[in-house]
């Protein structure tokens, strides 16, 4: 009867930790997504130390929102998205130190070609532990961000 108890307990926390790690918590959000042109917006969160100005620093978590998006978009999927629920890149690997692809399209802010729009969509400039906290809407053409991972030769083209 304890070994029932202690199964039926493990297997109700692997159920509840599944559940717990779903991609569209706080960090983003699922806005919308333009099935003709191709074109994903989600809300994103970034929160960084305070800069020596307010403009840098809005910069600067910019750039992070940004790294976020797409991180989502190739590593995780969008939830809610009609076109890209399931990940771009699944097996590959996360980490830009590993990665050299990864670690020049970001370096190099490669990815801003495929970023559409991007504007504010609240603030708070210093939270409880000093650090800024703002959310961004990042639109990204996903279209023209998948044939550039083809042609690059980081994903097959679909169907192959």
């Amino acid at each position: 009867m304890m070994k029932h108890l202690i199964v039926i307990l493990l297997m109700t926390g692997l159920f509840a930790a599944c559940k717990r790690t779903t991609t569209n918590g706080p960090q983003l959000q699922f806005e919308g997504e333009d099935t003709k042109s191709g074109i994903v917006t989600v809300n994103v969160a970034a929160s960084g130390e305070e800069d020596k100005t307010w403009t840098a620093g809005v910069n600067i978590l910019e750039h992070i929102a940004s790294r976020r998006a797409f991180e989502q978009l190739l590593f995780l999927g969008v939830p809610n998205s009609v076109n890209y629920r399931v990940p771009l890149t699944p097996s590959m690997e996360r980490s830009t130190d590993k990665n050299e692809f990864l670690k020049n399209f970001f370096t190099s802010r490669e990815y801003r070609r495929f970023i559409t729009d991007i504007h504010q969509t609240s603030s708070q400039r210093v939270a409880n532990n000093y650090r800024q906290n703002i959310r961004f809407s990042v639109s990204i053409n996903a279209v023209a961000f998948r044939k550039y991972l083809e042609q690059n030769g980081e994903i097959r083209a679909f169907g192959y």
